[in-house]
């Protein structure tokens, strides 16, 4: 199934937590009219879509989230706000901004509460992480931070980095 969610900065951090809350509830009605088991899931993101897919499935304790997919994921806000992507590329900070309501000084406990690596737990769902090496939007040390501590935690995941990679690759 495919699911969508509102987009900042109509709509704030949380809303598309909600969204895909919502969603999952959805499925979980409908899941038979669609031929899915709603009661194993894996929820799978690209970018932005990639650090809700993770936080969605760090937080919203739901026992049919059996796994999680992240490719090329931000997983720490606030140390994406300290570590901007070049302007040249994208304004990352205003972006945070918009997904947020402000600036880390403004809003840092939205920050935290926005991070999926502040979230991993020995419970946590098994995680694949998928990032290019070269990606000079997201860094790829945003998953490998994220595998350690994955790896701390024990969580079953595995992080493949793709040296010649860049953001988007998988759609280039």
């Amino acid at each position: 199934a495919a699911i969508n969610y509102r987009l900042a900065p109509a709509f704030r951090f949380p809303a598309a937590i909600d969204d895909i809350r919502e969603s999952i509830s959805f499925l979980e009605e409908h899941g038979d009219d669609f031929g899915i088991d709603s009661s194993r899931l894996v929820l799978l993101g690209r970018s932005a879509g990639g650090h809700l897919a993770l936080l969605a499935a760090y937080t919203l304790d739901h026992e049919a989230i059996r796994g999680v997919v992240g490719l090329y994921p931000p997983t720490d806000m606030k140390w994406s706000w300290q570590r901007p992507s070049p302007k040249r590329i994208m304004d990352s900070n205003a972006a945070i901004a918009d997904l947020i309501g402000g600036s880390l000084e403004e809003a840092s406990g939205a920050f935290d509460q926005a991070s999926p690596i502040l979230f991993v737990r020995p419970d946590s769902p098994p995680t694949l992480l998928i990032h290019g090496g070269k990606d000079m939007l997201v860094s790829p040390l945003q998953s490998r931070r994220l595998a350690k501590e994955l790896a701390r935690a024990a969580v079953p995941h595995f992080h493949l980095e793709l040296g010649w990679g860049n953001h988007g690759m998988d759609a280039n």
